[in-house]
């Protein structure tokens, strides 16, 4: 079992039995993982646009260079408070993976109150008032990612 919680364990042991070692390829597979899953849940919920809010930015040109994320760079010094298009969640959530910022992302739905928020060790959660969440646990299976 995977048992890793950073961008950063990249080239580390993740499973003292098999000896498995991080692999980049497995780390993006696993954050595509989470991407998809917030597209889900976005779905679900029927949300036309995301905002952007709680930002802080915590990364300089440094630290994209060292990871070789020029291109999230660009992106990261735009990203302001606010709303943005639905499909802007692939490169914000990357951003907040990777540890570049902390954020919260707010769906704008007609009346309802959903977000999905990011925590320490890879940690994610959704918020909803009027989502069937065993059914969206259902849906999310195929990803591979551990909800409870």
């Amino acid at each position: 079992m995977d048992e890793w919680i950073s961008r950063s364990d990249i080239g580390k042991k993740i499973d003292s039995i098999t000896n498995t070692i991080l692999t980049e390829e497995r780390y993006l597979q696993v954050e595509e993982n989470y991407i998809n899953e917030a597209k889900a849940f976005i779905g679900e919920v029927g949300a036309k646009k995301i905002a952007v809010r709680e930002l802080y930015k915590i990364s300089d040109e440094d630290d994209f260079a060292k990871w070789n994320d020029s291109d999230l760079f660009d992106f990261y010094g735009s990203l302001v408070e606010g709303e943005y298009e639905c499909s802007a969640i692939d490169i914000i959530m990357r951003l907040a993976l990777r540890e570049y910022v902390q954020v919260t992302i707010q769906l704008i739905t007609p009346a309802l109150d959903c977000a999905i928020h990011f925590g320490y060790d890879y940690y994610m959660y959704f918020v909803s008032d009027a989502v069937d969440f065993a059914s969206l646990k259902n849906k999310l299976s195929q990803y591979r990612i551990f909800v409870s």
